[in-house]
């Protein structure tokens, strides 16, 4: 089967570029893209209630203007556990250094950090 990805950035420049990146790479699978945390989190919600599989893999921007991707993290982290364990999550940031690691990984599903410009080396292994 397939894996799905969530790309949740806002600039549509590095979407496009990590989905083309993608692509190129021989990914044959879904990959959905959100500009904003508000779409991302209701993206979320709609796959939960219409009982329809959430992405394999979610790509996370950390910074959205007056937001960041922590406001995304602490939504997903409430979301029941047998939901959460089937999703892993990887933060793509121009601005790591911003951020407490702590912060970061706020719960088990990320599974790693990548400074932008990212390369599908660094994302393969999840997919």
């Amino acid at each position: 089967m397939k894996k799905s990805v969530l790309i949740i950035e806002d600039n549509p420049l590095d979407a496009m570029l990590l989905e083309r990146t993608m692509e190129i790479n021989g990914y044959k699978g879904e990959i959905s893209t959100v500009s904003n945390i508000n779409d991302a989190i209701l993206f979320t919600q709609d796959k939960i209630n219409s009982k329809k599989k959430l992405p394999d893999l979610i790509c996370l921007d950390m910074h959205f203007g007056d937001e960041t991707g922590l406001v995304f993290l602490s939504f997903f982290n409430k979301l029941e556990s047998r939901i959460r364990k089937k999703v892993k999550i990887i933060i793509i940031t121009a601005t790591k250094l911003l951020f407490e690691p702590e912060d970061l990984i706020i719960n088990k599903r990320v599974s790693k950090v990548i400074d932008k410009p990212i390369s599908f080396h660094q994302i393969s292994a999840f997919l």
